[in-house]
């Protein structure tokens, strides 16, 4: 299987790393992983970006310049945030968190920030989602779940509930939005993403990355990969997959252009304003899918390629 095309700057400067997967003790999620990568093919994508992401600054932090280079684009741009990323808190946090998304999202655009709801329905549920007055193809989506803590145990005040407990417990558990709106099972969630990338089809799409092999990160950014993974097979829509790396990325090389940072430092102020001051670090100064660079595993017998920045450029047939 030759490696996909498209590698950036950083792919190309780092060294060449197998990632081992079979250590990670997710056989399940890897053979679905292996059948993913099987359908690896070039051709015509749809257009524009969905991100799945598990909180309101992990698409800032974590898939920049990728996010706002596609926005200027034009096409549309979707991100859909699984947990109200409340930490916990109840005194209206992760209210001001959505307040400062939506700003960040109209400064990539150029735009006031000024947004409209969309009445968003999904099956038989009515999701919280807001366009963009001025860039109607910009949209964000908020199902509102409760943080789990960075070790997915949840927080007692919502019930310990988690992104974590819900993918590792029985079919039945059940995890309830903040604002009391919905409530899923671990197969809703997942049909619930799947029927969004769906209704959306994406040119690419990314999430974050599922595997914790790298270690250091939030229990639920890579259990957002995870549910959203999962969502990307069970869709059955063409579309690139692309996996980021998030809090254990802070002791890699700087692979961003001065440009890019403070075109990222300026776009993470504007969201920080709603989130006490929280400002650029040195996340923002990397953006890093799962894979190091283009190389080769082996899993299971079979030949998988990875790319640093398209992870497994897959594609589903309808």
């Amino acid at each position: 299987m030759v490696c996909p095309p498209g590698l950036d700057r950083a792919a190309r400067s780092r060294p060449p790393r197998d990632l081992q997967l079979a250590r990670l003790g997710l056989l399940p999620l890897m053979a679905m992983l292996v059948a993913s990568a099987l359908m690896t093919a070039s051709v015509a994508m749809a257009s524009g970006q969905l991100q799945i992401v598990a909180h309101e600054d992990d698409d800032l932090y974590f898939m920049t310049p990728a996010v706002p280079d596609g926005i200027a684009t034009g096409q549309p741009s979707w991100t859909v945030f699984l947990t109200a990323g409340d930490a916990g808190r109840t005194d209206g946090h992760w209210q001001s968190r959505e307040l400062g998304i939506r700003a960040a999202y109209a400064s990539m655009a150029g735009l006031p920030d000024v947004w409209t709801p969309l009445g968003l329905t999904v099956g038989e549920r009515s999701l919280s989602a807001f366009t963009l007055v001025g860039a109607p193809q910009i949209v964000v989506v908020f199902l509102r779940l409760p943080d789990g803590n960075p070790s997915g145990t949840g927080y007692l005040v919502t019930g310990n509930e988690s992104l974590q407990y819900l993918w590792e417990r029985s079919p039945g558990t059940l995890i309830h939005s903040l604002d009391g709106a919905q409530q899923y099972t671990r197969a809703e969630l997942v049909e619930t993403l799947a029927e969004i990338i769906r209704a959306r089809d994406p040119g690419v799409l990314r999430i974050q990355d599922m595997t914790d092999y790298h270690g250091s990160d939030h229990s639920d950014h890579y259990h957002s990969g995870r549910f959203a993974f999962q969502a990307h097979l069970e869709s059955h829509v063409r579309h690139r997959l692309r996996a980021y790396r998030a809090y254990n990325i802070d002791t890699q090389p700087v692979n961003l252009s001065s440009q890019e940072i403070a075109e990222s430092n300026a776009i993470i102020a504007t969201y920080g304003a709603f989130d006490g001051g929280v400002g650029p670090n040195a996340w923002n100064q990397r953006e890093i899918p799962i894979a190091d660079v283009c190389t080769s595993s082996k899993l299971f017998g079979l030949e998988i390629s990875f790319s640093k920045r398209q992870f497994l450029t897959t594609t589903h047939a309808a």
